[in-house]
């Protein structure tokens, strides 16, 4: 129900969110292959499974590698592994030559907001974190275990690049936190303007 990329997400019947599924609405629609995620109700999932319905869990990446091992995984199971491999090689190209051009670059201590109400930083052991890190940054709370920090921690660490994108909100409340941070003028970022409002549909999917 939150999907909205590609274009032809917003078209097709949605069945729920990735922690709770309508089980009905699912068996009406006569699915070949239901794919679950480790959030997904284990309860609906085993009742999907006794019902008869093929399901397939695919985990949630922390990597990039990981990230192509799934796409891998989803792709051999709907028949389609040569065009997966093909994905996958010409993403890591990508992914090669970005690494390539910025190994020499300064890495600027970053600070990535994912959530506002508590404060939430990226940490380590996710994808957004190695993001920063495939980039050219430092994520200053890659040493951070559950990712949940107060601005006082943020200030104290004096990020050179602030990168806020704001899952499950508006783009509106991402620019009301902008505004926030942009009050802290002791801060690098703040002094350089170097505090974004980016999309996270984009920044927050492992895709």
């Amino acid at each position: 129900i939150y999907c909205n990329v590609p274009v032809a997400a917003k078209t097709i019947e949605k069945v729920g969110s990735v922690k709770q599924a309508d089980v009905e609405r699912i068996l009406s629609l006569q699915p070949d292959l239901v794919f679950t995620s480790p959030l997904t109700n284990r309860r609906q999932v085993e009742q999907m499974k006794r019902l008869g319905l093929q399901v397939v869990l695919v985990g949630n990446p922390d990597t990039f590698d990981a990230m192509c091992w799934s796409f891998l995984k989803i792709g051999t199971r709907l028949g389609q592994t040569g065009r997966a491999q093909e994905m996958i090689s010409a993403a890591t190209k990508k992914v090669s030559v970005i690494s390539d051009q910025i190994k020499q670059l300064d890495k600027p201590p970053v600070f990535f907001q994912i959530g506002m109400k508590p404060l939430y930083a990226v940490s380590r052991q996710t994808f957004m974190d190695e993001y920063i890190r495939l980039a050219g940054g430092m994520n200053i709370f890659s040493d951070e275990r559950s990712g949940i920090i107060s601005r006082e921690m943020v200030i104290a660490k004096n990020p050179q690049v602030i990168l806020i994108a704001v899952m499950g909100s508006s783009k509106a409340s991402a620019k009301v936190e902008k505004k926030k941070w942009m009050t802290y003028t002791t801060m690098r970022a703040v002094q350089h303007h170097r505090v974004h409002v980016l999309d996270p549909e984009t920044l927050c999917s492992p895709t």
